[in-house]
């Protein structure tokens, strides 16, 4: 028999044939499967570890900082809104925390030593059942919930009942018809003591809240009683309060105002209408400013002294006037000869030959250019098109509208087109006639010209439109390059 060490200078091996394990300074130097042990060693120099199914093991946390880890298929992960920085713990949104247990509508309740149950939400009478007697309103007693004799509710009048009312603030108890406080005599009044405290008193006047003197006199204070004058009276059908003179030192606001007598008042304001019988006077100014339309009757009625036959009134701008004569031919005459349409002559009315209304044939006639931005062509019934300019520019290859304009009222449309392209050098022109009807459409291209090749292909398309925006008929365009484009068009539109 012969015996065999597995130790050698310097290291340990294992196995047989021997199998390096440890070196001579107590390195682990190999990967040595079948231990069934521990290995202890000052440190450990490996290349990779891998757990014993053989998959890599990963000690690097999962997602991202704070986030809480997860197993993913044998790796760490990082839970997605699930948060602790130490202190708090962060589920996210509640929308994905979920608890089992429980029934639909109850809560998450504590014994206040951290142990959590399900239970039906609310308190008082028992389990979340109400306190009180039925139609009692509930409040917080102590915790749970209570009601109270004095403070009811009725579901079927909507009707509150309550025995006393304290408030610091503002009570809004609604329409007058449906507040009832009991007690009192019909006529009767709440007074109040000047610390808060209501009672029923009876009213002032005739007697027991009457009015004093005759059907529509107004009332007044007449030695703690309601008094009347008959010539202070008020027609509750016509709104028309009497008075034969008034006079105050403060305000007066009315929304109408006609009087036969005098006014006297630190400063009337009237919001309607002031009908005034006899005469205005102002021994000051008279300041409209503010006013939409100051409405003065008819002209005749109208007098400002001063100035002479013909003159007009003259601004200098700063709301003074003036009488002045009138520009023109003469004295407020037109300028020019018969039938000449008049215009601003330098201050004066003028005329031309070139520009004249015939009011007989309703022809106007003009000698020289005629410029617009946009030209119908009939009116009303007869009306058949109308033609305008418009200018549109691209910067992109891509299929873009020009212009859009509702089918609602057209029944087709013209365009004449003009395309530079300045970056390339060249234009373009093109005539469109395009026709719609029923959600269809066609057009055709004609007229072509071109100046070192295209700039673009053309196209008319019927656009359905949606709940906000109606049905239209729409020009685009492909241009060739995407440097910028400009597009002047005459535009013609066809009524329907």
């Amino acid at each position: 028999m012969s015996v065999e060490y597995f130790n050698s200078y310097g290291g340990y091996s294992a196995g047989i044939p021997p199998v390096p394990v440890i070196d001579g300074n107590g390195n682990v130097v190999s990967n040595f499967n079948n231990l069934s042990g521990n290995v202890s060693a000052n440190k450990v120099y490996a290349n990779a570890f891998f757990y014993a199914n053989g998959q890599p093991f990963q000690a690097n946390p999962g997602g991202s900082n704070t986030q809480l880890q997860f197993n993913n298929n044998g790796a760490l992960a990082g839970i997605p809104n699930v948060t602790f920085n130490g202190s708090n713990l962060s589920l996210g949104n509640v929308s994905n925390v979920k608890i089992g247990g429980g029934v639909n509508g109850y809560v998450l309740q504590t014994d206040g030593a951290g142990n959590l149950s399900w239970a039906a939400s609310g308190g008082g009478g028992g389990n979340g059942s109400p306190g009180g007697s039925n139609s009692q309103i509930q409040y917080n007693s102590s915790g749970t919930f209570a009601g109270s004799g004095g403070f009811t509710y009725n579901d079927v009048s909507n009707t509150v009942s309550l025995v006393n009312l304290t408030a610091n603030g503002n009570v809004n108890l609604g329409s007058v018809s449906n507040l009832t406080i009991t007690g009192g005599t019909s006529g009767y009044f709440l007074r109040t003591d000047g610390l808060g405290n209501l009672s029923w008193a009876v009213g002032g006047g005739g007697g027991n809240g009457t009015p004093g003197g005759s059907n529509t006199y107004v009332q007044f204070n007449d030695d703690e009683t309601f008094g009347g004058v008959s010539t202070f009276t008020f027609d509750k059908d016509t709104g028309i309060l009497s008075i034969p003179i008034l006079s105050a030192t403060t305000n007066i606001i009315a929304g109408g105002m006609q009087t036969t007598g005098n006014i006297t008042s630190g400063n009337l304001k009237v919001t309607g209408l002031a009908n005034l019988v006899g005469n205005v006077r102002a021994s000051g100014n008279v300041n409209f400013t503010g006013a939409a339309n100051v409405t003065l009757g008819s002209v005749s009625n109208l007098h400002i002294s001063g100035g002479s036959d013909g003159y007009v009134l003259q601004t200098d701008g700063l709301g003074n006037l003036s009488w002045s004569a009138s520009g023109g031919g003469g004295n407020g005459s037109p300028g020019g000869s018969n039938t000449q349409v008049q215009f601003n002559d330098n201050g004066n009315f003028g005329g031309s030959p070139f520009f004249t209304y015939n009011n007989y044939t309703h022809e106007v006639q003009v000698g020289g250019n005629l410029i617009a931005n946009s030209f119908q062509m009939g009116s009303g019934v007869y009306e058949w098109s109308t033609s305008q300019v418009y200018f549109a520019t691209t910067a992109s290859t891509a299929l873009q509208s020009l212009y859009s304009v509702p089918v609602a009222n057209i029944s087709g449309a013209e365009f004449q087109i003009i395309a530079t392209n300045a970056t390339v050098g060249k234009r373009q022109s093109t005539k469109i006639s395009s026709v719609v009807y029923q959600g269809n459409v066609q057009f055709t291209e004609y007229a072509g010209l071109y100046i070192n090749g295209g700039v673009g292909t053309f196209q008319v398309d019927y656009d359905a439109g949606d709940i906000i925006t109606p049905p239209s008929l729409q020009l685009k365009v492909t241009p060739d390059v995407s440097s910028q484009t400009v597009y002047k068009m005459l535009i013609t539109l066809f009524a329907g």
